[in-house]
């Protein structure tokens, strides 16, 4: 396997509207892999936009409304209960004012998470949706890609029994064939035993990469 693969997800829900590349396609850092639809996520920034609209101009008023009264308190023409209120609700629509700003940013955000780009560059290796196919993001970001960074760059994670385990050492230089070139022989060199062992019939076995 490469020596390093990133799996690529979607954080938002919908349709897969657009897929720009394929199975071995060579993609560089940023560059756009898929569209999701963004009709209804593109609506919820324009909804969110008008929530802000709102709490903004209901903020000013609550503001111009408070002046004026701070101007009357200040002449007894308004008892302090009225004025404590008065200044209360500036508080409160500046804090709803604040939320909406907020709301904003996050559908903003959200409708960018639906143009999903490469994390790295590399090739590649895996797609697991088609075009028009439904995305769900719950729980967990759906893999929709699997990039490897460097094919030409790869290593064996091979099981070592306990018997033989304390003949291996790291910086190792290690050699093997593959099937499908079987007069070549290539080398390598043992990197990390992994100390986490699995037991298969009673054996204790390491992973080697």
């Amino acid at each position: 396997q490469a020596v390093k693969t990133v799996d690529v997800g979607t954080q938002v829900s919908g349709i897969i509207a657009k897929l720009y590349v394929d199975f071995n396609s060579t993609v560089k850092k940023g560059q756009l892999l898929a569209t999701i639809d963004t009709v209804v996520l593109a609506a919820s920034v324009r909804d969110a936009q008008a929530n802000l609209d709102k709490a903004k101009a209901q903020y000013d008023q609550a503001v111009a409304v408070h002046q004026r009264n701070t101007q009357l308190y200040e002449k007894k023409f308004m008892n302090e209960v009225d004025f404590i209120a008065s200044k209360t609700n500036v508080q409160s629509l500046l804090a709803t004012w604040k939320s909406a700003v907020t709301n904003l940013e996050r559908a903003k955000l959200n409708l960018n998470y639906a143009y999903i780009k490469a994390p790295i560059s590399g090739t590649i290796i895996n797609r697991v949706v088609e075009q028009g196919q439904t995305v769900a993001a719950s729980l967990a970001a759906p893999t929709i890609f699997t990039i490897a960074e460097d094919l030409s760059s790869m290593r064996i994670l091979t099981s070592v029994d306990e018997s033989d385990i304390g003949q291996i050492k790291e910086g190792q230089k290690a050699k093997f064939t593959v099937q499908s070139f079987q007069s070549r022989t290539f080398e390598g060199e043992v990197i990390q035993i992994r100390l986490n062992p699995n037991i298969v019939s009673n054996v204790v076995n390491y992973t080697v990469v």
